[in-house]
């Protein structure tokens, strides 16, 4: 956001998301080529993974931005932003289901290795690398509360077919090229939460509210990502996953509702 004008928001954030995406594919190749099923190669993995961050440490010691280097609040609590801090926390369940339920229907129900997760993974990586710079036109041009709303609507639908392909279609082997599909649209559509904090910066008065204002909005992501982890895994153990994914798209679809009134 700070490197961008107010007219080309979406635009520049959908290009970095596409530069970050192609990192993503690399590191999916990695875990695909360490993390065999019958000789995985933890150690190495871990290391080369260990000197990416390493590297990433000192390319951010170069970034210098001018005008967000001024004195600001650290944390930014006001009455303007509510509905943000809102949607925040319901799309750090959202987050927190994707990353936590998400590989895992495909590991515990359809039997699916780490090696497999990466090739999904890399799949929505290609994708997206054209998707995310879409994602921010789109953005500029129908504004972000279409795109939000859209976003609920579309997760709606994947968090139903996470729940119930197995059920719809029977057997294992037949659900599981539907959950795999809802597995790349999901990750696809993390792209699309850019929206929010474009909203968010279209309310902020100057630039140090907008890097104030996100960090409060973490922080209130990070407490449904703590909590949502406790509550979904005692629904999969006591009703089955398929209730998870009802939630999660009762979610959704609240998702949607509230961002109608951005």
């Amino acid at each position: 956001i700070g490197l961008s004008g107010e007219n080309n928001r979406g635009k520049r954030m959908g290009q970095i998301g596409a530069v970050s995406t192609a990192g993503t594919i690399a590191g999916t190749g990695l875990v695909w080529r360490f993390m065999d099923k019958t000789n995985p190669q933890y150690k190495q993995a871990f290391i080369i993974a260990g000197c990416i961050v390493l590297i990433g440490a000192v390319l951010y010691g170069f970034m210098h931005i001018p005008h967000l280097h001024q004195r600001r609040a650290r944390l930014v609590v006001a009455r303007k932003f509510t509905l943000y801090y809102f949607l925040e926390f319901l799309y750090g369940a959202r987050k927190q289901i994707f990353i936590t339920f998400g590989p895992w229907v495909l590991i515990e129900v359809y039997g699916k290795p780490a090696k497999s997760i990466a090739g999904l993974l890399m799949i929505a990586a290609i994708i997206g690398i054209g998707f995310r710079p879409l994602v921010g036109t789109l953005i500029d041009r129908l504004g972000e509360r279409t795109v939000m709303v859209a976003d609920g609507l579309l997760l709606f639908g994947v968090c139903l077919g996470y729940g119930y392909a197995l059920r719809l279609f029977g057997t294992a082997e037949r659900a599981l090229p539907v959950a795999s599909a809802c597995f790349i649209l999901d990750n696809l559509l993390f792209a699309l939460s850019s929206s929010r904090a474009i909203y968010m910066s279209r309310l902020a008065s100057t630039p140090q509210e907008v890097t104030s204002t996100l960090a409060m909005g973490i922080s209130v992501n990070h407490i449904a990502s703590m909590t949502i982890p406790l509550v979904a895994g005692t629904i999969w153990n006591r009703f089955g996953f398929e209730r998870v994914f009802l939630a999660a798209a009762i979610l959704a679809l609240t998702v949607a509702i509230v961002s109608t009134f951005a």
